[in-house]
């Protein structure tokens, strides 16, 4: 009974990445045997095989959990790149993508704009790192809010987790997300107590850029929804 629920709880996971696909404009075919394979990966047996045109990927679903299967993984993706207009793709998903805060709650979109204020003042007053420390987590909070609203993820999602599925949800702009990552590291080091090269009056500006531009807009979009 143990194992059936896995295979269908393992399941119910590939479906729900399977209708991300769709949603997008892919013809998706599940768990694909036989025929529905081509000659290449009828050695496999993957998840997911999606078409648009003349984009064809290969999808695996997996959880970060799942680490005695990343080697077949990898053999798969190996096989998948040596074929012309073939992609792959592994989606990650499941429990280790969260943490939990004992006593915290998640901030109001009013409570982010009112610390949004704070971020500008620490910056005004030359308090840089206090100003990026501020103001990289207002983006989580942001990216947690529209995540939720876009069913993407629950609340207690980690950053990485976010930043990935939303950008490839089409809702953070791949440039929005290479930049962000490159602020994350920033963020790392100066909350970890290191000195980091990278903060500047020209990064909490970019950073503070990227908060106002197109994060609070898609805020604001929530905001006229609810």
């Amino acid at each position: 009974m143990a194992d059936l629920t896995a295979r269908e709880s393992e399941r119910q996971r590939v479906q729900k990445v399977g209708q991300v696909y769709r949603d997008k404009g892919y013809d998706v075919l599940i768990e694909p045997q036989g025929d529905q394979l081509p000659d290449f990966l009828q050695a496999f047996r993957p998840d997911l095989i999606v078409h648009k045109g003349d984009e064809h990927i290969v999808v695996e679903v997996r959880t970060r959990g799942q680490v005695s299967d990343f080697p077949q993984v990898n053999e798969l993706a190996k096989v998948v790149r040596n074929e012309a207009d073939w992609k792959f793709e592994l989606f990650l998903l499941g429990p280790e993508n969260s943490f939990f805060m004992n006593g915290a709650s998640p901030l109001t979109v009013e409570e982010i704009r009112s610390k949004r204020k704070e971020v500008a003042l620490f910056f005004q007053n030359g308090h840089l790192e206090a100003a990026f420390l501020m103001g990289w987590s207002l983006v989580e909070a942001i990216l947690r809010i529209l995540a939720v609203k876009e069913e993407i993820a629950g609340k207690t999602a980690t950053p990485d987790y976010l930043l990935k599925q939303m950008t490839f949800e089409g809702i953070i702009a791949r440039e929005t997300y290479h930049d962000l990552k490159h602020a994350q590291k920033t963020r790392d080091a100066i909350a970890h107590g290191f000195k980091s090269s990278q903060l500047t009056v020209e990064t909490v500006q970019e950073l503070i850029d990227l908060i106002d531009g197109e994060l609070l807009q898609e805020l604001d979009n929530v905001a006229e929804e609810s």
